[in-house]
Parts: C-alpha cells; structure tokens; sequence
C-alpha cells in the first residue's frame, strides 16, 4: 500500500471514530471512553499482530519512546473527549 493511501485510510478512520465516540464520552464520560477506546485499539492491534506473525522489538534505550508516545496519546485524547464537556464561553 502507498504512504498515501494509508494516510487517507488513518485520516478517515480517525474521523469516524471521533464522531462516534462523543456520544459515549457525553454519557460516560471522558474518562471510561478513554479506556474503552484504548483496550479496544489494544485488542484489535493485538489480533492483526497475531494474524500476521508480526513480532514487537524494542530495545531498552528506546523504550522511552513508546512511553512518551503513550502518555502523549492518553493527554489528547482525554483532552478530545472532555471538550465536549466544558462550557464555551458565550453560553457563560
């Protein structure tokens, strides 16, 4: 597949999820939507690692990566979800 057409597939993709997931996070809340998204990411990643044979290496002086990439993700998109929730500042 091109770079291009993956990144036009992640676009949409994301897009749609983040439709869907505003209602849940209005209902829920932001927090439990969070988890909700990430275990299913996880389970889902999980799944196409295992069909595929794909293996998972990183080094341990690399290992900071992932976990910035981690908590940055977690900061957005509890941010995402909870934006919905905070007054503007014209209906104060």
């Amino acid at each position: 597949m091109s770079s291009v057409l993956l990144g036009l597939v992640a676009a949409l993709i994301w897009g749609v999820h983040d439709f869907v997931a505003r209602f849940p996070s209005r209902a829920i809340g932001p927090v439990p939507t969070v988890l909700i998204v990430t275990l299913a990411g996880f389970v889902f990643i999980t799944l196409w690692l295992v069909a595929s044979g794909d293996t998972v290496r990183i080094a341990w002086p690399q290992l900071w990566v992932p976990a910035v990439s981690g908590i940055s993700l977690a900061i957005a998109a509890l941010s995402m979800f909870a934006a919905p929730l905070v007054p503007s500042p014209s209906s104060l």
